[in-house]
């Protein structure tokens, strides 16, 4: 009995010495992929990874979800929605949704579900790495901003880089415009922004001291006029920056040296108001000079650019149009219909636009540059007609370089014209301007 028990506690001994000095195998269920196919199965214990093809630790399928690995595709097991690449589980299966829906910033997306070339702009305060990845396309310091008109860049409704719309400035010359307002000078042309001149447009730019005067491009200034130094002044005389008189007859008060009424007319001092005396039309604002008095007149004869004129007794919505070379703020303003850089002609085919101009001796003929005239077109030499015999040559040349030319067929309105027309301008054939 004794022996028996002794056998019993040695053979105990030996398998707790070999259990002790060897690693012991278990053994249980464990779901694998065998030749791509997913089985329950006894698989010894290893250490678990996110790559060993076993659904271990807490993964929801085979290699993914859970905490430690990555998510898992269409299709594959899930417990919750971070278990999904497109984190959508349904019925513990993930769905398929968008890379730009999926709550996660993947592919080239610069914050989540936003930027890069795939998915939509981002909002404000997220991250960005150039201006395309924001809705208000501006990306500063790595984080889409609000925009501005300091930016750098054409957002909002602006028509160019920080100018035009309703809150910016206006563009300067050749900077893209959808409109007028866009524009600091207030025209816009095919798109752009263009030149006009500061001098008669109604608004203090361009350095001038007061409106469409002064400075060193403008007229000088009338009395009570804003001014800096005299030469903003027609008097020459600049008091407390104000254009003044003091110094000159022409603002003494008294009507003296070469006057017609008190402090206006003649050589020296400005033009006379209506009903004001005058001995010729140049001593009248409006150019009209009756029975020795100043009259309404008409401004469009008054030698000076005023109104809406573009130039000189031209251009804009009162006057006729302007010759080549006079300038223009569009091509409504000049009689060949061209305004090329603020300046009428040019490019314009003026021996072909219906006209009589430049220095054709009658209409889209003769003058040198234009082909010669057929029999009964005024000449002034052989050279204009097409038989080399121009009767009246003598005439002619004794007719003042540039008057019988601009004035012998010009139409009696403007909307004759067929190319130019202007609201409430269309003057009769009496106009003094027509022969």
């Amino acid at each position: 009995m004794i022996f028996h028990d002794s056998r019993l506690f040695l053979l105990a001994a030996l398998l707790f010495v070999s259990f002790a000095c060897t690693d012991v195998v278990l053994e249980r269920p464990q779901r694998v992929i065998v030749d791509d196919v997913l089985i329950d199965t006894i698989y010894p214990d290893v250490d678990p990874s996110c790559s060993d093809r076993i659904q271990n630790n807490d993964e929801s399928d085979v290699d993914c979800g859970g905490s430690m690995c990555s998510a898992c595709g269409e299709g594959q097991t899930c417990r919750a929605a971070g278990d999904c690449l497109g984190n959508l589980c349904v019925n513990g299966l993930c769905q398929a949704v968008s890379a730009c829906e999926n709550g996660r910033q993947d592919g080239n997306e610069t914050d989540t579900d936003c930027g890069g070339s795939d998915c939509p702009k981002c909002r404000d305060y997220k991250l960005c790495r150039s201006n395309s990845d924001c809705a208000g396309g501006t990306c500063a310091d790595g984080w889409c901003a609000t925009a501005s008109c300091v930016d750098g860049v054409q957002n909002n409704d602006e028509s160019d880089v920080d100018c035009g719309g309703l809150t910016c400035i206006g563009c300067s010359v050749y900077q893209r415009c959808r409109q007028n307002d866009d524009c600091l000078d207030n025209l816009c042309f095919n798109g752009f922004c263009e030149a006009v001149n500061s001098c008669a447009n109604g608004i203090r730019d361009n350095r001038e001291t007061d409106i469409d005067c002064g400075g060193d491009q403008c007229e000088p200034c009338w009395e009570g006029a804003r001014c800096q130094v005299g030469s903003d002044c027609w008097t020459g005389l600049c008091q407390d920056g104000v254009c003044g008189g003091g110094g000159s007859s022409c603002w003494n008060g008294w009507q003296d040296g070469q006057e017609t009424d008190v402090d206006c007319g003649g050589r020296e001092c400005q033009p006379c108001w209506e009903g004001q005396r005058c001995f010729e039309p140049k001593d009248c604002m409006s150019g009209a000079c009756n029975n020795g008095v100043c009259g309404a007149g008409d401004t469009c004869w008054n030698g000076w650019q005023d109104g809406s004129e573009s130039d000189v007794d031209c251009g804009g919505w009162q006057c006729e149009p302007c010759w080549d070379g006079q300038h223009c703020l569009g091509g409504q303003d000049c009689w060949s219909g061209v305004c090329a850089n603020s300046v009428c002609g040019g490019g314009g085919g003026t021996c072909w636009n219906g006209w009589q101009d430049g220095s054709e001796s009658d209409v889209d003929c003769g003058g040198g540059q234009c082909d010669p005239c057929w029999d009964g077109a005024r000449c002034y030499g052989p050279q204009d007609c097409w038989n080399g015999v121009c009767p009246t040559a003598s005439a002619a040349a004794a007719t003042p370089a540039g008057t019988a030319g601009r004035t012998a067929r010009r139409p009696t309105s403007i909307a004759a014209a067929g190319t130019v027309s202007r609201v409430g301008t269309d003057k009769a054939a009496s106009s003094p301007r027509t022969a």
